[in-house]
């Protein structure tokens, strides 16, 4: 005996659950457009096999859980073959769901941290340094502590990226030392004046290096107004 129908007139969630409802034996297999995306196997109602041209066990499940369009037909002539499914339905559908939400979470963190600079940036930065003659440094770090802009404030002249090297290494390294993840802002008081550091939600690191004549509380407002700028950029430009 074979059932065959739509997605939208039985859920997938509904769909994997349904031969186990009834304790069958056979095979169940999800189409769209006339292509092959999944196959179920299942054994007096358990599902012990998954496979698809990209995937097999667990991992099918994950595939299948948001999928809304589509067709199926459960053929129960046919026995399960490799088992690659070794947990109850119900544990089987949840730790699939976990997945699911892991990898959305994975892909979001990605998006974030491999987003582009906004073209503007270099102006935004030097609009700061602008207004702060204090200011001897700006720039912008990518994920891989890599400098993406720089510029030089007006007590700069002479100097070239190499000399702040030293500085930037070691910020970053001690950025990926943190215990703790997600560190927002980083303020280091030395000798000859400050550094501050700033996560933007991109994922990039502005980095501002400061005189002794800097005043903190003016320091923290203006790399916060300079953050925010490139973010409203950044977001103007992705839309």
């Amino acid at each position: 005996m074979s059932l065959q129908g739509s997605l939208k007139d039985m859920g997938i969630i509904d769909l994997i659950q349904f031969p186990h409802q009834g304790r069958k034996t056979g095979k169940l297999t999800v189409t769209r457009e006339g292509k092959l995306l999944a196959t179920l196997y299942y054994d007096q109602g358990n599902l012990v096999s998954g496979r698809s041209e990209r995937a097999s066990g667990i991992d099918v499940i994950v595939d299948l859980v948001d999928l809304k369009d589509g067709e199926f037909l459960f053929d129960n002539t046919e026995s399960p073959g490799e088992v690659n499914i070794e947990m109850d339905l119900h544990h089987a559908i949840l730790q699939a769901l976990k997945l699911r939400d892991e990898r959305k979470n994975e892909q979001k963190q990605t998006v974030s941290t491999d987003a582009v600079l906004p073209s503007r940036a270099a102006e935004i930065l030097s609009a700061m340094l602008q207004r702060a003659s204090w200011m001897q440094y700006a720039c912008i770090l990518g994920r891989d502590a890599e400098v993406e802009t720089e510029q030089f404030g007006q007590r700069g002249d002479g100097r070239n990226s190499e000399q702040f090297e030293p500085l930037r290494s070691s910020i970053i390294g001690f950025l990926r030392s943190y215990p703790a993840d997600g560190v927002g802002k980083l303020l280091i008081d030395q000798a000859d004046g400050f550094v501050m550091v700033q996560a933007l939600a991109s994922g990039h690191l502005l980095m501002v290096v400061c005189g002794h004549d800097a005043v903190m509380g003016a320091l923290v407002a203006a790399v916060a107004k300079t953050a925010n700028a490139l973010q409203e950029e950044l977001m103007g430009e992705k839309s």
